[in-house]
């Protein structure tokens, strides 16, 4: 498995990503952005297939996803995040490769 991870953030006051200036639009100020982006790669090693362990008909033998997402720290200790992800299947089904899987997921974050 193969995985490259980056992230940019803006308006953050410190290395733990608690923004500079908490949510409060009366006032003109926003939280703090950040931009982040994911690839990825399994591969599953053709002995797999070739010994019986897995079926190229039921198992995908590679999956290749990427995810951009964009996280909004309204404060401290919330942080709203949104992701799409998308991940590409070589073979796993009797006509060739899987679909591919698309997911939007959405999170409130609150801690304490």
């Amino acid at each position: 498995m193969a995985s490259v991870v980056g992230t940019y953030a803006r308006a953050f006051a410190d290395v733990v990503m608690a923004p500079k200036n908490q949510l409060d639009p009366g006032h003109g100020k926003w939280g703090a952005f950040e931009l982040a982006a994911r690839f990825g790669q399994l591969r599953i090693d053709s002995a797999a297939f070739a010994l019986g362990f897995a079926d190229r008909n039921a198992s995908a033998s590679k999956a290749t996803e990427w995810i951009v997402g964009l996280n909004w720290h309204l404060a401290r200790n919330f942080k709203l995040m949104a992701n799409y992800e998308r991940t590409k299947f070589d073979c796993g089904s009797k006509a060739g490769d899987r679909p591919d899987e698309i997911v939007v997921l959405t999170r409130l974050q609150a801690a304490h």
